[in-house]
């Protein structure tokens, strides 16, 4: 994997450590296994995962600190789930594990720090925190080896500080250098063994002291960028290797991809529909609303995450001879007063009106919505040049379009309620558009969701089994949200089937939170703890026995 590379000096102290503040630049990000197949599982004892690495003899020292920026998108290996992993380290003469090193990864019970020298592997486990999938995790560790002094900060917070004589132990075993550094893999002996990151990596510095708490704090808050001067992330040489090929490197911006604040999340919907009411009512039942704007500020930033390569071939695009075109519904109208644009979920007045030539029109009080109208170039990066963005006036009944929706979260999670304790299935999934501009829901661990459109259905799919399929009939425009019939008669050996049991299920699919009710077609209802039942609507009452769950005559109790 290694054997072309050939070592011919100690780096070492030779770069100063260099300390800026996160501006919006252009950044190398590696999308490791981006082209993967989602229905195969990984071959973990395989050696042709992919890895983006630095090679060279590089120095330990006795007081270390490690940084790197992580986005997972799910956690592998389904007998002992991680999702993040970093290395340095030196690998044996054939390449097929770390003889000796120090690796961090994230696994669903927290993060753990281990250690290889010899014919030794320990863990230390460094508490039971795991942030969101599917974010940005911004992470720096110290290791102070004459002490044994292990310090993990997270996301502009310290999170850990422990002392481990196993540190002392493999500072006094370990060789004076390593001659690999990865921000996205590990190599084992054992379990896991060839250990690959499904997502996006970048930024691994290694520093030879321990930085101070202030710095640690910045770095891992985004308020700053420091180059480590053992490993550095814009001096050091990374390259992709691996004979997969599933990889790729982009160029994504600091301050608007890396570190931007994730406190809520566009999505959009690849289905082309009159605005109302079929647009907020979607929205709603994703926990949004529908998408709209301040500020151009803003509006910017929404066409920004319109030119993401993945919509271009969505339904909500459409080729030209400079490129493609891509239009969404905003949830604006003036239906209350002429001329006068607010939204609908607040009744706000937006005054930012980037108005096509032309437009408002005002030959008729039937041109009460706004649309999106963005020209854009396509480019080999992670987004397409804009051309131009404009909002245009319609009839709000009249034209089909795609809609998206705004979340107050920094990712969309699904729930499934239905499946039986045993299935093969996720219970947890991810709103995510396909590199095709589809949806998929993206189980938390091996199971993928996605719709057939020359068949119309459905599929339910997971890679520890992947010639099982589950399906459905439910609409396209459903979203799958609410109540859903599944026919599992296509998964095999399914633990969940019982002799002489149909094999239709009813399954739902849900964004509600633990205080909300599902209804029957995905729609969350706030249900106070005090709620009188006896004064619910009897469709409401049904429903709730039906879904079985427990309440008095006074409260309900929600799962």
């Amino acid at each position: 994997m290694l054997s072309n590379v050939r070592f011919v000096c100690i780096i070492a102290l030779s770069i100063s450590i260099i300390s800026t503040n996160i501006q919006a630049v252009p950044t190398d990000v590696y999308f490791m296994n981006k082209y993967s197949d989602l229905r195969t599982e990984s071959c973990y004892s395989c050696k042709d995962q992919e890895c983006v690495v630095t090679q060279a003899d590089f120095k330990y020292s006795s007081k270390m600190t490690v940084c790197f920026r992580q986005f997972p998108f799910v956690y592998k290996y389904p007998q002992a789930l991680w999702s993040v992993i970093a290395s340095i380290g030196t690998l044996n003469e054939d390449e097929t594990f770390f003889k000796e090193g120090i690796a961090y990864g994230v696994w669903k019970t927290g993060p753990w720090l281990g250690f290889k020298y010899g014919d030794n592997e320990e863990w230390i486990g460094l508490g039971t925190k795991v942030y969101e999938l599917q974010t940005w995790q911004h992470t720096c560790f110290t290791l102070n080896m004459e002490t044994g002094n292990i310090q993990l900060f997270e996301n502009g917070k310290k999170s850990f500080d422990v002392n481990w004589d196993i540190l002392v132990t493999f500072w006094k075993n370990v060789s004076e250098t390593f001659t690999v550094a990865s921000p996205s893999c590990w190599w084992r002996e054992i379990e896991e063994q060839f250990m690959s990151t499904y997502g996006k990596v970048t930024d691994m510095q290694v520093f030879s002291k321990i930085l101070s708490e202030d710095e640690l704090r910045n770095i891992t808050g985004c308020i700053v960028s420091m180059e480590g001067d053992i490993v550095s992330w814009k001096y050091s040489n990374w390259k992709l290797i691996g004979a997969k090929k599933t990889s790729s490197v982009e160029i994504l911006d600091w301050t608007n991809d890396v570190c931007k604040s994730a406190n809520y999340s566009i999505h959009l919907i690849p289905i082309k529909r009159s605005n109302q009411p079929w647009g907020a009512h979607t929205c709603s039942k994703l926990s949004g609303r529908q998408l709209t704007y301040d500020t151009k500020e803003d509006f910017d930033d929404i066409v920004k995450y319109l030119s993401s390569s993945r919509f271009q071939n969505s339904s909500c695009s459409a080729q030209d001879k400079n490129g493609y075109n891509t239009g969404v519904w905003f949830g604006t109208n003036d239906e209350d007063e002429e001329g006068v644009w607010r939204h609908f979920h607040n009744k706000k007045q937006i005054t930012y009106l980037n108005w096509l030539p032309g437009r408002p029109y005002l030959g008729s009080h039937e041109y009460n919505c706004i649309r999106l109208h963005a020209s854009y170039t396509a480019t080999n990066s992670t987004y397409s040049q804009v051309i131009d963005a404009r909002i245009l006036d319609s009839e709000c009944n009249g034209y089909d379009m795609c809609t998206a929706c705004i979340v107050d979260y920094p990712v969309r999670k699904l729930f499934v309620r239905g499946l039986c304790q045993a299935s093969i299935f996720d219970r947890e999934y991810f709103y995510n558009i396909d590199l095709d501009g589809s949806i998929l829901y993206m189980g938390t661990s091996s199971s993928i969701i996605i719709f057939d459109k020359k068949n119309l259905e459905w599929l339910w799919y997971d890679r520890k089994v992947n010639s099982s399929v589950a399906f459905s009939t439910s609409n396209e425009d459903s979203l799958l949200l609410g109540v859903n019939k599944f026919e599992f008669s296509g998964v095999n050996s399914d633990p969940c089937k019982k002799v002489g049991e149909s094999t239709l299920k009813i399954i739902k699919f849900t964004t509600c939170s633990q205080n909300q009710f599902t209804c029957d077609d995905g729609q969350c209802i706030d249900m106070d703890e005090s709620l009188d039942v006896t004064k619910l609507p009897t469709v409401w009452m049904s429903q709730m026995k039906t879904d079985a769950r427990s309440f008095s005559r006074k409260k309900i109790t929600k799962e």
